[in-house]
């Protein structure tokens, strides 16, 4: 799934949530400390679930069955939390639903075009008051004379109401696989490769289709804010104007990489680059020889280590703020409103959550021991943020790290958005998801 935004203080506490997926049910609270990992896991749902956690206590406000097995992400809008997916991978369209953030009471459910349904491209996202679902998962019509040649889609995504899931618009034929979205704009991978194309998310009308050298995802922030990356082969960040398409600036990173991703906080953007893993030889010996008439042999204990490089940029300047280099087994990176978070694994010693500023690179608080691996951004201004491992959730206040609750809910993915922490679990049926 594509790989991993909201810490703040809201009332009394702020939270950082920890959570573990991989179990069966989405249920209970228990005390805050960290449980044991059982020794056999439960199976999988036959159907896919949604549940949300209170995020100020993390007591389970409900949970749902769906009517998929792939669930994507979830977005929100106008009080409901909506994913999308499908249970036949060969079907032409995904289905959409939306729940009531605060029954779980489903709003309403309708189907979108999608050319690849069971693709992980197949992300929901909501901007211009509209939620925007479907379309093709990648360009596959070949190259054109121009960026802005017009050619009927199969498969475009559409503009939904929130309230109501009626259709607002229909992607112009300039558009294609939706990279990302603005408060205001939808950019996507345009009509050819290599281009790059920008319409209205509230009307859905064509703004701009220009060549795209750097075929890299687009990280978004803000009204006004988009950013690319040049992915694995070169290091360069553009800064983009969703309105126009021109670039703004131009900045080197820490690159090639084999991952190279960007978060923007406010008005920061950080890049996170992640060379490919080396093996450090720790601790040298000498092998005994077979017989007499061979030689002994030399060998030494390896550890294999990634080295994360983490730049951060003014937003509207390109002004390099800080940069830090992290050389361990694993390092993942997330972004809160007001603070980017970093969990580092470092083999044998327990894993580690530190809440970094933006702005000057300065820890604000640690976290140890932490039961997580994987960090996933909130999809809403929210206190609250998360990590997935095989054992529970925990809520972490925001302003010093320390525990505050920990549930046994467990789920494939947790999602943030406002006062809730939504958990999902795809589906594993008796029978595979035709298509794959």
């Amino acid at each position: 799934m594509p790989e991993l935004s909201g810490l703040r203080r809201t009332g009394l506490v702020g939270l950082v949530t920890v959570l573990a997926a991989g179990c069966a049910s989405i249920s209970g609270v228990a005390p805050a400390a960290a449980p044991a990992p059982s020794a056999t896991l439960p199976p999988p749902p036959t159907v896919g679930q949604l549940a949300a956690l209170d995020s100020a206590t993390g007591t389970l406000r409900w949970k749902v069955p769906l009517p998929i097995d792939t669930i994507s992400a979830p977005v929100t809008a106008d009080g409901v939390v909506v994913v999308d997916g499908t249970r036949d991978c060969k079907l032409p369209y995904l289905t959409v639903v939306a729940y009531r953030v605060d029954t779980g009471k489903i709003a309403w459910r309708t189907t979108v075009p999608s050319s690849e349904p069971c693709s992980f491209q197949t992300a929901i996202y909501t901007s211009g008051g509209v939620i925007i679902a479907g379309g093709p998962a990648q360009t596959t019509q070949g190259l054109t004379r121009s960026c802005s040649a017009h050619r009927p889609r199969l498969s475009p995504a559409v503009g939904l109401n929130p309230a109501t899931g009626r259709r607002r618009w229909k992607e112009p034929a300039t558009g294609g696989a939706i990279l990302a979205v603005t408060a205001s704009t939808v950019l996507t991978d345009g009509t050819g490769f290599p281009c790059l194309s920008g319409f209205s998310a509230a009307t859905g009308r064509s703004q701009w289709a220009r060549p795209d050298t750097q075929g890299a995802p687009i990280a978004t922030g803000g009204p006004s804010s988009a950013f690319q990356n040049s992915g694995a082969s070169t290091d360069v960040v553009l800064a983009l104007d969703p309105a126009t398409g021109k670039v703004r600036w131009r900045r080197l990173v820490a690159g090639p990489a084999f991952n190279d991703t960007l978060t923007v906080i406010g008005n920061v953007v950080v890049d996170v680059a992640t060379k490919s893993a080396f093996n450090l030889p720790i601790r040298a010996r000498t092998v005994p020889a077979a017989s007499a008439s061979a030689a002994p042999a030399t060998g030494f204990t390896e550890i294999r280590l990634d080295r994360t490089t983490i730049t951060a940029f003014a937003a509207s300047t390109g002004h390099q703020l800080w940069r830090t280099t992290y050389t361990e087994n694993h390092t993942a990176v997330s972004s809160t409103t007001d603070a980017l978070l970093v969990l580092h694994s470092a083999g044998r010693a327990p894993n580690t959550l530190e809440a970094v500023d933006p702005l000057t690179g300065v820890r604000r608080w640690l976290a140890s021991p932490v039961d997580g691996q994987q960090l996933t951004d909130s999809i809403a201004p929210s206190p609250v943020d998360v990590t997935r491992t095989e054992t529970a959730v925990t809520g972490y206040d925001a302003a010093t790290g320390a525990i505050i609750w920990t549930s046994t809910a467990t789920a494939d993915e947790a999602f943030v958005a406002g006062g809730n922490v939504f958990l999902t679990r795809a589906a594993q049926p008796a029978h595979p998801i035709r298509g794959n």
